[in-house]
């Protein structure tokens, strides 16, 4: 990755993987895409990492986006680790946005094509899981997503 372009490539881990949330602010630069594609035949797993990929490009710009709609909170997507051995990006709103709100809704609806093969971005929020019966106090909930993207 380095070598084609992307100089801050973070190493593996002991563990032989790839630090995500070091990847993730290198997913929006430009030398990105041709990299990955020029050195994918090196990955063990080569069709995990393209999803990922994917979906944290397209994450990337949809932040981009819905700032631009004037949501000038939203945040960048981080790693979700609450999933052990599966982290994904995420976007991680606290009680900062309500994703719920009607005109963060159609800022959502407006900015979605940004994401890959159409999916829905996927967000956790302290006002997602009050909408959840029976749920406690200060709890977060996570939806959004593709069942086919982690």
């Amino acid at each position: 990755m380095r070598s084609h372009g992307v100089s801050s490539f973070p190493d593996p881990n002991s563990s032989g993987e790839i630090p995500k949330n070091q990847v993730i602010p290198l997913a929006s630069s430009p030398q990105f895409p041709a990299a990955e594609r020029a050195c994918q035949h090196l990955l063990p797993n080569t069709n995990a990492p393209t999803d990922t990929h994917a979906e944290l490009s397209g994450m990337v710009r949809f932040a981009a986006c819905m700032r631009s709609q004037g949501v000038q909170d939203w945040p960048d997507p981080t790693v979700d680790r609450s999933h052990p051995g599966d982290p994904r990006p995420v976007f991680d709103l606290h009680s900062i946005v309500d994703p719920t709100a009607p005109r963060i809704s159609a800022d959502i609806h407006a900015c979605r094509h940004l994401m890959p093969e159409s999916t829905s971005p996927y967000m956790c929020s302290r006002v997602l899981a009050e909408r959840i019966p029976g749920s406690p106090p200060g709890a977060e909930a996570c939806g959004g997503g593709s069942a086919t993207v982690p």
